[in-house]
């Protein structure tokens, strides 16, 4: 990270500015809400893992404090609880089996 030294802020952003391995001019720069730099760098991992098809890692070149977040406008917050609320509902909602009549 930055020569700032870390502190607890709650939640913060994070800049993580990075390279996919296996792939020429791919610098990318994501910017992640979390408590740590270390989650944020997790969750950056997690995420490439899961949606690069054969991911080979990644190299980080800067991860910065960008600063403490302090408040969600209204937009965003009901952006955040309508998806946690179609999550919610999809893990409630048992899933129908198929059944096949014969004729």
């Amino acid at each position: 990270m930055d020569t700032q030294e870390e502190k607890k802020h709650g939640i913060s952003l994070f800049k993580i500015d990075y390279e996919i391995q296996g792939k020429e001019n791919s610098v990318y720069s994501a910017g992640i809400v979390a408590e740590t730099s270390e989650q944020a760098v997790k969750s950056l991992a997690d995420f490439l893992a899961a949606n690069i098809k054969n991911f080979k890692g990644y190299r980080i070149d800067t991860l910065a404090f960008l600063g403490a977040v302090h408040h969600l406008s209204d937009s965003v917050r009901k952006m955040i609880v309508g998806n946690a609320r179609v999550m919610e509902n999809a893990v409630k909602t048992p899933k129908k089996k198929s059944v096949l009549k014969k004729a």
